[in-house]
């Protein structure tokens, strides 16, 4: 039974794709076609890169975020519910002025 080469790529290469990804200079899709590399490969070194810099990736629908990115969803949740209550006893206060001024 013959063996399937894979390709071998050496880690420069490698992390020369990442770095494009991350710097938003090119799409993991575009890499592909233009360097002839598999998208599943690129994805598993952008996986392997977020690893090694200690981030754990969430699935969410089809999108991923970084702890980093969790961390930030939180407090943006956290920060939105307190500007929504402090919206909302603004408006009591207002109603409230409004009434003792007629």
């Amino acid at each position: 039974m013959a063996h399937r080469k894979t390709k071998q790529y050496t880690k420069e290469f490698r992390d020369g794709v990442v770095q494009l990804v991350l710097n938003g200079t090119k799409t993991a899709a575009q890499l592909a076609r233009e360097l002839k590399v598999p998208k599943g490969t690129i994805a598993s070194w952008m996986e392997h890169a977020r690893t090694a810099r200690g981030e754990e990736p969430t699935v969410i629908g089809e999108e991923q975020l970084s702890s980093t990115e969790k961390q930030e969803l939180l407090r943006l949740r956290r920060d939105n519910e307190r500007l929504k209550m402090e919206r909302d006893i603004l408006k009591k206060a207002a109603a409230f002025f409004a009434k003792e001024s007629s």
